[in-house]
Parts: C-alpha cells; sequence; structure tokens
C-alpha cells in the first residue's frame, strides 16, 4: 500500500478512536456525573469526583476532536453524527443505572431522534451533489463539464442549464440539467450513460469534493458558453 492508503487507514482509525472517547464519556456522564441518580441522604456532606465533575466538558472536547478527524469522510454529516453518537451513548448509560426518572431517558432519545434525521439528510445531499453512488458504479461513466445558460428554478439555489461536455468517445453533449448554484464554483463532472449521453434522464452534473475549486468560474464558463454557440 502507498502513503496515501496508509494516511486514510490512520484516519479511520483515529476517527474510531475519538468515537470510542465520546461513547466513554457520554456514557459516564449519564451515569456518573450529573446526580440525579444517587441523590445524597438529608443531612449528609456528599463530596464529588473532580474527574467525573468535568466529564461534560471532555464529552463535548471528544466530539470536536471526532468531527475534525471524520469531516474527511462525513463531511457536514460529522456534526450530527458526532451528536448522535454522544446522545446514544447517554441513553445507553440512562438505562444501565436502572432509574426511575425517565425524563433523562426522553432527553437522550430526543436528541438522538432529531441528530439521526440530521445526519441522514446531510448524507443524503451530499450523495446527490457528489453522485458517488453512480460514480463508483460500472453502469455509468465520467467526463468534465461545464454548465452554461443557468437560469434560477424556485427556492433552494437551484437552477436550469445546459451541461457541456464530451463523451468517451470524443462527442460534445449538451444536455439539459438541473444543478444548485454553489457547484458553478468547483469543478464539476457529468456522469451518463454511454449508452445515451445525452439523454437527460440517465446525465446528471456532480460535483467530487475537491480542495481545488476554480480560480475563475466565470471564464471557463464563457468558454464553453462559446463552444456552445460554435457547435
Amino acid at each position: 500500500m502507498g502513503l496515501r492508503v496508509y494516511g486514510v487507514v490512520l484516519q479511520v482509525v483515529a476517527c474510531g478512536l475519538a468515537g470510542w472517547q465520546v461513547w466513554f464519556f457520554w456514557d459516564l456522564v449519564a451515569r456518573e456525573a450529573w446526580p440525579v441518580h444517587r441523590p445524597c441522604p438529608v443531612g449528609e456532606l456528599c463530596g464529588g469526583d473532580p474527574l467525573v465533575d468535568y466529564t461534560p466538558f471532555l464529552g463535548a472536547g471528544s466530539m470536536v476532536l471526532f468531527v475534525a478527524l471524520s469531516w474527511r469522510f462525513l463531511r457536514r454529516a460529522a456534526v450530527p453524527a458526532s451528536v448522535l453518537l454522544a446522545a446514544v451513548a447517554g441513553l445507553y448509560g440512562v438505562e444501565r443505572t436502572g432509574t426511575s426518572d425517565a425524563s433523562w431517558s426522553v432527553l437522550f432519545a430526543a436528541v438522538a431522534l432529531g441528530a439521526s434525521l440530521a445526519t441522514w439528510w446531510c448524507v443524503a445531499t451530499g450523495l446527490r451533489r457528489t453522485a458517488v453512488v453512480r460514480r463508483w458504479s460500472g453502469r455509468y461513466r465520467v467526463a468534465d463539464a461545464r454548465v452554461v445558460g443557468r437560469r434560477r428554478r424556485g427556492p433552494g439555489g437551484f437552477g436550469e442549464g445546459l451541461a457541456v461536455f464530451r463523451d468517451e468517445a470524443g462527442v460534445r453533449h449538451r444536455v439539459p440539467v438541473v444543478v444548485e448554484k454553489y457547484a458553478l464554483a468547483r469543478h464539476l463532472v457529468a456522469v451518463y450513460d454511454p449508452a445515451r449521453p445525452a439523454d437527460p434522464r440517465t446525465t446528471r452534473v456532480a460535483a467530487p469534493r475537491s480542495p481545488h475549486p476554480f480560480d475563475d468560474a466565470a471564464a471557463m464558463s464563457t468558454e464553453a458558453a462559446g463552444e456552445v454557440r460554435a457547435s
């Protein structure tokens, strides 16, 4: 394996360790840090464990570390995923105590539900924007593309335009597509069916995750527009 593969493997391991740390601290928070399970008897002085008292802050710091390490893989889903992991760990810790107070269980369950919905929404949005499933499929091909003549369509930054690209045979195509505004400043690719490259029903424009956006998207769009007029 090359250095790049080793780097990815090490980062995955680091994400796993950070996730375990989030689970450990928030499970401990639910069981020990909040004095709702074993209140002090009346008339007795109860001392606390300083490490346990600071566990919520350690748990929050672990969540930040998990987000930083997993951002490469999860992107925007990293934030709700860290909240989901902490909430599930807290719910598990509360259930382990066997307490009859259901308020903490309800709180952790509600946070876990909201975080799970946010995580799935972020994952679905990322898959749609990058078309990673189609790009990895052997059925479709990928080609560099430009979007020209974009017109706004409805709310949310969506618009219609023409995707200009060349297929694997070198034939240029202009296919109507729907693309979000943010993608115009990024490296775009057309994901198409080689049997029907000009079919708008099977051709999509994706914005793969690239650390280097277009330096001059307007100039490239102008160049692509010239290609459209010349054809």
